[in-house]
């Protein structure tokens, strides 16, 4: 997808955040992503893979990031832990994943998108640690200030270069 024919048509540059299943990481980014871009850019969240009910539980909607109603997640009823299509990923003009095996599957699903595809730590500006704002689910245990924290670190690490890289 070309960014300038599309901004010429009056469309706004899209992004993609892909993580597992769209439950926690990559809902919390791209919702940060869509504050801080004000507008300028269509954000949305997606998953790689459908999602798995966990042994004893009714839904596959009942991990820690849709406890949490707020911006941090879209929640139960309105994302279901949403997986990617390919229509999707062809259409994006940006795409953020957060593992590099997440970057092969997007590669393998659509090679095209080589120079559209990028580790959230490819975009962090220099003088960054991801450490500090790592987006890692294991990090997050049940404390919402650390998720916040660690979103966004890594949201104001990576917003100028997703702005240089989108032109906005």
């Amino acid at each position: 997808m070309n960014i300038n024919e599309s901004q010429q048509r009056g469309e706004k540059p899209r992004i993609l955040v892909l993580c597992g299943y769209n439950l926690e990481r990559s809902v919390m980014l791209a919702n940060e992503l869509s504050d801080s871009l004000k507008n300028k850019a269509n954000v949305e969240s997606r998953g790689l893979y459908k999602p798995i009910k966990k042994i004893g539980s009714p839904n596959s909607e009942n991990f820690l990031g849709l406890f949490h109603q707020d911006k941090f997640s879209t929640g139960v009823s309105m994302h279901h832990a949403t997986p990617v299509t390919q229509q999707e990923i062809n259409n994006a003009h940006l795409i953020l994943v957060h593992t590099l095996s997440q970057k092969n599957k997007v590669l393998t699903i659509a090679p095209e998108s080589k120079n559209r595809v990028f580790l959230v730590k490819e975009m962090l500006e220099d003088g960054h640690d991801l450490k500090k704002g790592n987006l890692d689910i294991r990090s997050y245990g049940s404390d919402e200030g650390h998720m916040r924290h660690s979103v966004d670190a890594v949201t104001s690490g990576i917003l100028e270069n997703v702005k240089k890289f989108l032109s906005i």
